[in-house]
């Protein structure tokens, strides 16, 4: 996300660009993409960076702190020196991660001082310094972490193997199903159908079912299906609408569930990220908002990239808090080749 046509940076000029030793770096890796942002140590963008994400490698921690430095090697052209940086990673989900992550950051000479974190914490920061809330990423994938005080709620986020249904591959995974089922008679006829072949450009949803099974299509690829499923429910489908509310349930769900599992006190702020999220499909929106809103404070959309609170994180470990330019932000990530 780095690099315009040209091959350069999106940066500033090399001559006058501190040495890494004064910068600080926040690097997001989620599923589908890795972002990096390197500031100054007053918060002013030197460069930013892109790569692929967390579905496209093996998901050792050894590939994802690859994905994590490459980006940042493409953001200022070095992936060492730098005075403070935090990676926050989709796929780091426990503990012993973590620390596997920091020790492999080191011996890269990353920077001197480094945090490593799942990539919720980066979209919790992004409420408050003091991270009190609850954050829910529905990208390719779903997760959700709460924090109040020193007390935090984490899920093991393993998908089917830890009982997480939700974001972008399930809900492809669910259109392709009602589709094919909708063909073949096991249920009643849905839009979806003629949607999701023609997403794929194949004569019908039950050929995309065979065209996936045998590798043809890449299975990731679901994960473009949101959109279908979105507009065949706004068009009254009810496989579509099933759907959606399905999503809703779990995401409220999770918040439900924080919320129970912390210490009680003040109601917490919610924020939704990841792409599903911040599509801001507005009946989704509505329906969490409807199933929880009881027992939570303000639930509201990330309005900046989920880097911007792995940059904060960096500043927190220096404990440095700098008035950042959320703005000039936000326009160097879009103004960078995003995936």
């Amino acid at each position: 996300m780095s690099r315009e046509d040209s091959g350069r940076p999106v940066s500033r000029q090399d001559a006058s660009r501190p040495s890494s030793g004064d910068l600080v770096v926040g690097v997001d890796v989620g599923n589908s993409k890795t972002h990096a942002v390197v500031v100054d140590l007053d918060g002013a963008v030197v460069g930013v960076g892109h790569g692929p994400g967390v579905a496209t490698t093996d998901r050792t921690v050894t590939a994802l702190v690859g994905l994590a430095l490459d980006a940042v090697e493409q953001a200022v052209g070095t992936r060492s020196g730098f005075h403070a940086a935090a990676l926050a990673m989709a796929g780091i989900d426990f503990p012993d991660q973590e620390r596997t992550a920091a020790g492999l950051a080191a011996r890269a000479g990353l920077a001197t001082h480094t945090v490593i974190w799942n990539d919720t914490f980066a979209l919790l920061r992004t409420v408050s310094r003091e991270g009190d809330g609850i954050a829910v990423i529905c990208g390719a994938g779903i997760n959700c972490i709460g924090r109040r005080g020193d007390d935090t709620v984490r899920f093991n986020a393993l998908g089917a193997f830890s009982g997480d249904w939700g974001g972008g591959q399930d809900l492809g995974a669910a259109a392709l199903a009602a589709a094919c089922r909708g063909e073949d008679g096991r249920a009643a006829p849905t839009m979806l159908s003629d949607r999701v072949a023609a997403h794929f450009g194949l004569a019908s949803a039950l050929d995309v079912g065979v065209a996936i099974a045998t590798d043809l299509i890449p299975e990731h690829r679901l994960v473009e299906l949101p959109p279908a499923v979105f507009a065949a429910a706004d068009d009254g489908d009810q496989a579509a609408v099933q759907i959606v509310e399905r999503l809703a349930a779990e995401i409220a769900l999770l918040i439900r569930t924080t919320v129970e599992r912390l210490p009680d006190g003040e109601r917490l702020p919610v924020i939704l990220g990841g792409g599903v999220l911040e599509s801001g499909y507005a009946p989704l929106i509505t329906a969490i908002r409807d199933r929880c809103i009881d027992i939570v404070g303000d639930i509201r959309i990330a309005d900046v990239p989920p880097v911007v609170g792995s940059v904060l994180l960096a500043f927190d470990v220096i404990d440095r808090n700098p008035d950042l330019d959320l703005d000039a932000m936000r326009r160097a990530i879009r103004g960078s080749r995003v995936p």
